[in-house]
C-alpha cells in the first residue's frame, strides 16, 4: 500500500527493484504481486529472469536448478518474452537491467527513460571501482576461480532484424541494438 501511495503522490518518480534469491513459492507470489508488478525498472540475473517467466506461466519451478550459463540468444528471447508478457499484464515495467556473462545489459523504453548509455557504462565501472582494490588482492579476485563465467559469444542474432547478427569484437565495450519496436538495449 505504501508504494501505491508513494507512486500516486509522485507520479514522475520511477521505482527500480533489484532481485534477490527466493526459495518459497508463496513469498515469491507476494513479491510478484506487491513489488514486481509495481516497479518501473527491474534488475536481475538470467536465472531470476527465468524464475519470473516460469512464475508468470504458472510453472512451479522456483526451487528447480536454473541453467547458470544460458545461451545469450536465449537470454535475449526471454527478455522479449518478458516485455511481451508485462505488456499483456499491463505492468508499468519499462526497463530491465540484466547481468549475463558477467557483463551488463539494459533494455528500456526510450519514450519513458533517458538514453541508457551512461547508465550501462557506470554499471560496468562500478564493480572494479568499488569491489577491487588497486594494490591488494580483493576477495572478489581471490574467489574468482570458484565461479565459472561463460564466454561471450562471437556474435548473436539481432532480436529485431531476422537474418542479421550483432558481432562481438574484442576491445569493443559497448553495443546498442533494438530489442523490438518499443525497447532499445545496451550491452
Amino acid at each position: 500500500m505504501r508504494q501505491k501511495q508513494k507512486k500516486s503522490a509522485a507520479p514522475d518518480t520511477m521505482i527500480h527493484i533489484e532481485f534477490g534469491d527466493f526459495s518459497n513459492e508463496e513469498f515469491f507470489a507476494l513479491y510478484d504481486k506487491y513489488v514486481i508488478r509495481k516497479a518501473d525498472s527491474l534488475g536481475m540475473n538470467e536465472q531470476e529472469l527465468q524464475m519470473v517467466l516460469d512464475h508468470w506461466n504458472n510453472e512451479k519451478k522456483l526451487n528447480e536448478a536454473k541453467n547458470s550459463k544460458p545461451n545469450f540468444e536465449d537470454i535475449i528471447m526471454q527478455l522479449k518474452q518478458f516485455f511481451e508478457m508485462s505488456k499483456q499484464l499491463e505492468l508499468p515495467v519499462s526497463r530491465m537491467h540484466l547481468h549475463p556473462y558477467g557483463s551488463f545489459l539494459i533494455c528500456y523504453d526510450p519514450k519513458k527513460w533517458e538514453d541508457a548509455k551512461e547508465a550501462i557504462i557506470k554499471s560496468s565501472l562500478a564493480v572494479p571501482h568499488y569491489c577491487v582494490h588497486p594494490s591488494e588482492e580483493s576477495d572478489l579476485v581471490k574467489e574468482a576461480d570458484y565461479f565459472e563465467i561463460a564466454e561471450m559469444p562471437e556474435r548473436f542474432k539481432h532480436p529485431k532484424n531476422p537474418g542479421e547478427y550483432i558481432e562481438i569484437q574484442k576491445g569493443q565495450l559497448l553495443y546498442d541494438f533494438e530489442l523490438n519496436d518499443d525497447y532499445k538495449c545496451y550491452l
